[in-house]
């Protein structure tokens, strides 16, 4: 079997298993499960389509792997209510902020599904942007009526989303002196929802873009040079050559790794930190007090 039918199969059937779970043990409303059923029959088609005829699936992989990361990162989380499968428990202290966190960084952001659309079903660097800010940007869409929704399911989400916001405001405070006393005021106006809207909006720009976006890129990067620098060495120097000048021109030079060399001078950490803050800073422009 070719190794990018096997590849893309296993994740099909990650996303499968994962589906299935979801239908079988979720609280799902009537629509979710609908939902969630087409998807899982159409991961389960493309499992069997790499496995019975590989060759003829690598043939439509660019096109087949786009609609289903297109589907399964784009449509999926508007969609579907992604709250519906969380159901709280009877726990007791640590216990319930620690649900809390795990909701809100799951069903409320999402980040998962964009780790495995960038990471599962790559696509070639300028698709891969594209499709990776139309996710970001509807899950940000999305953000201020799940937050409601969230904040309202237990008193501890609420206080989730106030701590966040609150570890959010003071580093923001120390990154940009002289901001404390307007953070405060609208940390003081924000409604709970608002403040889980703003803690979205600062997890989805560097996790869920900058960062899937770096690890995607890096990967692409280093196996377009492994090949080049492979078929230098097995083929004659004029076509070696011709790879070399083939790879200098191709995205993955001129997008990827200007991308990556960025990102390396100032260190992941801080490009994520400063991603972060243009987030919050972005979601408090848009902050209006009569909504609270």
């Amino acid at each position: 079997m070719p190794a990018g039918a096997a590849a893309d199969r296993m994740t099909y059937l990650a996303g499968l298993l994962l589906n299935v779970t979801a239908v079988v043990h979720s609280p799902l409303s009537e629509r979710d499960r609908w939902v969630l059923g087409a998807l899982t029959a159409s991961l389960a088609l493309m499992c069997l389509l790499t496995l019975a005829a590989p060759h003829r699936y690598l043939r439509v992989r660019p096109m087949l792997s786009a609609l289903m990361r297109a589907v399964n990162a784009g449509l999926l989380p508007v969609v579907m209510d992604g709250l519906t499968i969380t159901r709280h428990g009877d726990e007791r202290g640590w216990g319930t902020m620690a649900r809390a966190a795990v909701v809100l960084l799951l069903p409320v952001t999402m980040l998962h599904v964009q780790y495995l659309a960038s990471l599962g079903t790559p696509q070639p660097p300028l698709l891969h942007l594209a499709m990776q800010s139309a996710s970001v940007a509807l899950l940000m869409w999305r953000a201020p009526a799940v937050c409601r929704r969230y904040v309202a399911m237990h008193p501890s989400y609420e206080r989730m989303a106030s701590l966040a916001f609150a570890a959010l405001q003071q580093g923001t405070s120390l990154a940009c002196p002289g901001t404390r006393p307007t953070l405060q005021g609208v940390a003081d106006a924000a409604a709970p929802w608002q403040k889980c809207e703003a803690v979205v909006w600062t997890l989805e720009v560097p996790l869920g873009f900058v960062l899937p976006t770096l690890l995607a890129w890096q990967a692409q990067l280093r196996a377009a040079r492994a090949y080049a620098a492979e078929r230098r060495q097995q083929e004659a120097d004029d076509a070696g050559a011709a790879a070399v000048a083939e790879l200098r021109c191709s995205m993955y030079e001129r997008v990827c790794a200007p991308a990556l060399k960025a990102a390396a001078f100032w260190g992941w950490p801080i490009t994520l930190a400063l991603a972060g803050l243009w987030g919050f800073i972005a979601a408090l422009l848009r902050f209006d007090p009569d909504a609270a």
